[in-house]
Order: structure tokens, then C-alpha cells, then sequence
């Protein structure tokens, strides 16, 4: 597929001698052929092109057939087919054994001059695939006795068997829906031109062609996004989703699947934590058309979160993905671009032990499966293993993903080609890690995938906004390690003597929050300003938790006066939209009270303030959790100040 380049090797003779290659002098990606030049071997005798051939002729396979020794099979030429993607191009088809270890072998005819040079098997009906002897002669003669510097070109549509999805997901890059959708769009990616320049040094080759792939297809993908979202289409940059229409754009609204909290050593810890990931066109298609129905906004992005294990023996405050077995029996469900998340409070980067526990939570007791392929191990040709432990990391590193978060990366390796990648990112009072395998052994192209996923793929993942302790948030909020941090962007938080001011920039308002905080959360998003053309992120409000006899869930927070976009504002629509219509007394005494005042920005656009309280009670279905009461919720009035 012309990504997976393997330059580790030599030319060994049948007198034992080693020689290695120096160049590659042509190639063709259509007609699966290369030219090397191998100093040291101009004295050897070779074969000769057949000058003609014919359908029915009988032809061989000579190769190390299965790595058993050199074979030579009997069949005949069967017959002459076009390639599916291009018509010009004919290969040729025989009945002669060809087996793994037969590739980039020859096809010869009862002379011993080269047919074909063997590149596909299917055993199943021995029917099997070679390059002509004609295009073997011309290309020997465009690139072997014209060695002078020429360029070749190709485009992705007219590769060997690699459709636009296959592609972009060997290249770690996003295959959306929304590309299907607009053919027009997926043809920018299938006619990307390549070109490469030939004679190239074998030293260098990977890194030429590679480049050259990686600029123009990461080129092509932006060129798409752009085009999709000139059309107003949703793609995975979440600034998509703002619009005048839809002015606020809140990822993680307080929804019932968010609303369960664990008591430990009196304080209340969210059941659920992890990442958010953007909705699809589909799902924001569903939000638009409840939002012209229900005269409601309630966005909700997907979750990645991992739930809460009740602290054990040590009292640590562990976050894993709930199916877990699922989510990482293997390697190959790993590397579709699924994190395997964990968050740990009160544990830092420098922590030596992190990495460890890391592990041993992601690999558990019954490991990770993997595979291994290879032709040449007798009896089986494909053997499974458990991965359940791993070595020291062989690099770490610090990056930063394509939001601008910064993360330390430890990469381990198994075997020559798989790797693990673990990201940890350091949070007020945790910090938050991901893994993601990438099962490559090219150092080179290892290197472009692993900083594909990061730019274009991790960065699509958004912080689920958690529950910190008042004064570690503040103190974080300072440092440079918060910056890009989704889920604090676009508000500050200041300790006064009344408790906290907290600043929601895009609007140009403060917040009073009391000093009796157990622990709280910002909560952040997108807004279209009527000022801006663009939306920003900024801080919609927050919420918190004040323990004691009667433990509630608190918050405060702003709603521009058309969106319906806040959830608590959304629930208490939906309560009276219900009361309306039923005489029911329960349906009656469930509808939320909120304090609700209403102020104009310096910039000129309206905002609708509220307030709640709602009581937390035991959660009957689990021993130790607790529910936030919504449905009792009752006002809790906020004192705000608009900035100039």
C-alpha cells in the first residue's frame, strides 16, 4: 500500500555473499515493481525478459515458497486481466503455485526467460497474479538504462487495492461520515498527485516518499474539512458546532449521567470522569431539529469516561473504563484510535511508580491479547500471545497534542512493531492518562502516525469537566501546564474574603461563589458573541458541592437569552412544558425553582443569570453513592457584576 516501506535487508547470492542495496533507481506503485541498484553484483549472471508469451504456455514459480528452501511449481499462463482501477494497465494471471515467500519473484516460461514478476496469491483457487514481462522491460529500460533524475506521479485513486477510508486510517488521520456524504469532498483525497523524484538513496528513500505522503495527504484532509465546513457542514473541529443559530455550545451540561457522586472520607467524588468527544452530523442533525420542536438546545457530546473503583486498602481515587474487558482484549481493537483512559487523584508525573500502576490497571491479570503473523514459523503460520507486563518505557517524552495541551508520553515497545503510547496530563488534583497502540515497525512512519494521531485525532477529545478542590483549582488555573485545558478555558477563578470571583470572560461577567465549597466545577464552552464573527470559548458558570447535614449541589451560571442551550434551565422548560398538560400533583412538585435575572454584556448581548440548590440522598441501586435531587431543586441567588 505504499506506506508500510521496509529498507532493513541485503541481497544475498547463492554463494552466501552479502551486498547492499545503494538506490532505488525507479519504481511503479500501478505495476508493483522497484529497480534497486546493488554495487558488487554487476558480475553475476541473470535472467532475461521473454520477448513473447502467450495464454495457455506453460510457465513455473521459483521462490523460497513458505521460507522451506527454493521450489519451482508448473502450471500455465491462464490468462490477461485489467487492473480495477485502471483499465491500461493488464496483469497476468497462471496456475502455478505461488505461495508467501514467491513475491517479487519471476514467472518463467520453459526457456527460463522472466513472464512475469509474482506479487499476489490466491491459493484458494490458484489463480494467481503477476507483472507482465512487457512492463518489466519498460520500466528496466526508464529507469536501469536511463538513469538520469525523472519524477514519477501517481494519484490515490488509481492505487492497487486502497480505497480513501483504508488510506486515511493507515495514515492515522479521521474518516468522517459527512465525506461520504459529499462525493465531491472524498474526490479531493482520491486525487491528491504524488510525485517522486527517482534516482533516491537507499538511505533516504523511506523519508522521501514518506514526506511526500504525509504533506500532501495531511494538504488534501484540511483542504476537505475546509470545503465541509464552507457548507456549513459539522465536522470534528468543534468551533463548527457555534453558529448564530446556535450561539452556545455547552459539552458538558449537568445530565443525569453525570449527577451520581461517591462519599469517601467526607468528601463527594463524581461517579463518572474521562473525555468528551464531538458529536457526529447525525447526533447535531437530532439537536437542531429537538431545538425547533421543543424550543431546546440540549447538547450533549459523547462521553469517553471511565467510572470510579471504590478506594481500596491504599485509599486511592482510581478512574477506569467500565467494560474493561471489551474495550482491550485485543491489540488490533486498541489501534482503531480508542483511548484507554485512567485518572488518578492526588497522583502527579513525577510520581516513578505512575507508569506502573498505569499498567497494571490497563493490562490486568488476564493481559492483552496480541498476534503475530509470519509465513516462515512451521507448524502454525499464526500464533497468538498475552502481553502482561512491559518493560521500561524505551523514550519519554513532552508533546503536545493538536489543541495545545501538553502531555508526557511514554513509549514501550513489544517485538519490533508494537508499540504502546501512554499520555498523562497533569489536572488540578489528578492527573488524567490515555493509551493508544500503534502496531508499526518502521521507526520513520511510527513517528508521522503516532504525531497524526495526536494533531488530528486526540484532539478531538475534550476534558469532562470534574469536581476540584476550591483552592487547587485557583492555584492551577495559574500555572502554565492549564493552558489549552478545554475544560477550564476562557475563565478565571480568584480566592477573596467573601469565598471566590469567578470571571467568565466571553461575557464579560463575574460570579460571587460562597466560601463553604467542598470542591467545584467550571464549566465551559462555545459562544457566538453578536460582536465577533467567530465563537470563543469561554465560562458559562459552575457548580459545587457543599457538604455537611444536608448535602447539596450548587450552581450558578449565564444562558444567552435565545440559546435554551444550559441544561438546568433546559430541565426546568421541560418540567413546566409538562406541567401544563397534566393535573398530576407529583408532576407539579417536580418542577425545578431557580433564581433567574436577566443582564445586558458591555458587548451588547443578553444573558439570562440563574441559580440552584438541589439536595443529594442516597442512591437506593448503590451502597455509597449519591444522587442529585434535581427535581427539588430550589433558587440559590447569585451576585454578579458586569465588566466593562
Amino acid at each position: 500500500d505504499f506506506l508500510d516501506i521496509q529498507t532493513d535487508f541485503e541481497v544475498r547470492t547463492a554463494d552466501n555473499k552479502r551486498f547492499t542495496p545503494k538506490r532505488v533507481l525507479g519504481f511503479d506503485p500501478i505495476r508493483d515493481f522497484l529497480f534497486l541498484e546493488v554495487p558488487g553484483m554487476e558480475s553475476y549472471g541473470h535472467l532475461e525478459f521473454a520477448s513473447d508469451y502467450k495464454i495457455g504456455q506453460t510457465v513455473y514459480t521459483l521462490g523460497n515458497a513458505h521460507g522451506q528452501g527454493i521450489a519451482i511449481r508448473e502450471g500455465i499462463m491462464a490468462s490477461e486481466t485489467a487492473d480495477d482501477n485502471n483499465p491500461n494497465v493488464k496483469f497476468i494471471r497462471f496456475s502455478a503455485g505461488a505461495s508467501p515467500g514467491n513475491s517479487g519473484g519471476p514467472l518463467l516460461d520453459q526457456e527460463g526467460d522472466i513472464v512475469a514478476l509474482v506479487f499476489a496469491a490466491t491459493g484458494a483457487e490458484n489463480y494467481n497474479l503477476g507483472t507482465s514481462a512487457k512492463d518489466l522491460a519498460a520500466g528496466f529500460k526508464q529507469f536501469v538504462q536511463d538513469r538520469s533524475p525523472k519524477e514519477i506521479k501517481f494519484t490515490l485513486r488509481k492505487l492497487f487495492n486502497l480505497n480513501t477510508t483504508q488510506f486515511l486510517q493507515k495514515q492515522g488521520l479521521p474518516f468522517l461520515p459527512e465525506y461520504n456524504e459529499f462525493p465531491e469532498t472524498v474526490q479531493k483525497i482520491n486525487n491528491t498527485e504524488f510525485i517522486f523524484k527517482v534516482p533516491v538513496s537507499f538511505d533516504t528513500v523511506t523519508k522521501d516518499v514518506l514526506d511526500e505522503i504525509q504533506l500532501k495527504s495531511t494538504k488534501a484532509l484540511d483542504e476537505l474539512i475546509s470545503t465541509l465546513l464552507k457548507k456549513k457542514e459539522v465536522v470534528l473541529d468543534w468551533n463548527s458546532f457555534a453558529s448564530d443559530r446556535t450561539p452556545a455550545i455547552h459539552p458538558s451540561q449537568f445530565d443525569q449521567s453525570q449527577n451520581s457522586f461517591y462519599l469517601h472520607k467526607g468528601r463527594y467524588y463524581m461517579k463518572a470522569a474521562g473525555f468528551l468527544d464531538s458529536p457526529n452530523r447525525k447526533d447535531f442533525k437530532n439537536y437542531l431539529e429537538q431545538f425547533n420542536k421543543e424550543e431546546k438546545f440540549d447538547f450533549q457530546a459523547y462521553g469517553m469516561n471511565t467510572e470510579l473503583i471504590a478506594p481500596g486498602s491504599d485509599g486511592a481515587i482510581v478512574y477506569v473504563p467500565k467494560d474493561k474487558s471489551k474495550s482491550k482484549s485485543t491489540i488490533e481493537e486498541l489501534a482503531q484510535g480508542v483511548l484507554y483512559s485512567q485518572m488518578v487523584l492526588r497522583q502527579k508525573t513525577d510520581d516513578p511508580d505512575m507508569v506502573k500502576k498505569f499498567l497494571a490497571r490497563y493490562l490486568q491479570d488476564e493481559g492483552v491479547i496480541s498476534g503475530i503473523y509470519s509465513p516462515f514459523i512451521r507448524p502454525q503460520s499464526f500464533k497468538n500471545f498475552t502481553i502482561t507486563n512491559l518493560d521500561k518505557p524505551v523514550d519519554t517524552q513532552d508533546v503536545r497534542d493538536g489543541r495545545g495541551r501538553q502531555w508526557k508520553r511514554y513509549h514501550f515497545k513489544v517485538f519490533e512493531q508494537i508499540h504502546f503510547y501512554i499520555y498523562c496530563m497533569p489536572q488540578p488534583e489528578a492527573l488524567v492518562c490515555a493509551a493508544r497502540v500503534i502496531p508499526v515497525g518502521e521507526p520513520y512512519r511510527l513517528e508521522l502516525l503516532e504525531a497524526n494521531f495526536r494533531k488530528y485525532i486526540m484532539a478531538h477529545f475534550l476534558e469532562n469537566p470534574y469536581f476540584w478542590e476550591p483552592s487547587a483549582l485557583a492555584e492551577f488555573m495559574t500555572r502554565p501546564a492549564m493552558q489549552g485545558l478545554t475544560s477550564l478555558q476562557g475563565a478565571t477563578l480568584k480566592k477573596t474574603e467573601k469565598g471566590y470571583t469567578l470571571g467568565l470572560q466571553g461575557f464579560k461577567i463575574e460570579l460571587q461563589l460562597p466560601s463553604n465549597m467542598q470542591s467545584l466545577r467550571i464549566q465551559t464552552g462555545l459562544f457566538k458573541s453578536k460582536s465577533k464573527a467567530a465563537p470563543d470559548w469561554t465560562g458559562y458558570g459552575a457548580e459545587w458541592i457543599e457538604a455537611g447535614a444536608n448535602p447539596q449541589v450548587c450552581g450558578l451560571g449565564v444562558e444567552p437569552v435565545g440559546s435554551k442551550a444550559i441544561f438546568m434551565l433546559n430541565y426546568r422548560r421541560s418540567a413546566l412544558k409538562r406541567a401544563k398538560y397534566s393535573d398530576d400533583s407529583d408532576v407539579q412538585k417536580g418542577i425545578p425553582r431557580l433564581w433567574t435575572q436577566t443582564a445586558r454584556t458591555a458587548a451588547g448581548d443578553d444573558v439570562q443569570l440563574y441559580g440552584y440548590c438541589a439536595p443529594l440522598r442516597d442512591n437506593p441501586s448503590e451502597i455509597g453513592y449519591y444522587l442529585a435531587s434535581l427535581d427539588k431543586a430550589r433558587p440559590r441567588t447569585g451576585i454578579f457584576k458586569v465588566l466593562k
